[in-house]
């Protein structure tokens, strides 16, 4: 398969902020054909608007579902048994070189 420039039908508003800075979350209508090399799932845009801490903000709020999706979906590749997915999540024991030293 050799990569193609898709010509977008239009955006799909899904989500907008609540926040009330305007930011907005669009999935980009594809032909049939081009949906295919996404894997049938259109990419998305988001129109983030506002301040630093607006945007930062919009990002989280709009993008929070996806964010756990993909997070999900890499770790049942890399971990397909859930005990291995809770080990490689917990912190790693302390270092006998972090203990304090209490002299005598």
């Amino acid at each position: 398969m050799s990569p193609h420039i898709a010509r977008p039908l239009g955006l799909r508003p899904l989500r907008t902020s609540p926040s009330g800075s305007n930011s907005t979350l669009y999935a980009v209508e594809l032909s049939q054909d081009s949906l295919e090399d996404y894997g049938g799932y259109p990419p998305f845009v988001v129109d983030l608007r506002g301040t630093h801490q607006q945007i930062g903000f919009d990002y989280a709020s709009l993008l929070y579902n996806e964010t756990i999706l993909t997070y999900t979906a890499l770790m049942d590749s890399l971990y397909p048994n859930a005990t291995e997915q809770v080990r490689a999540r917990a912190p790693p024991p302390p270092s006998p070189t972090c203990l304090l030293y209490t002299p005598l």
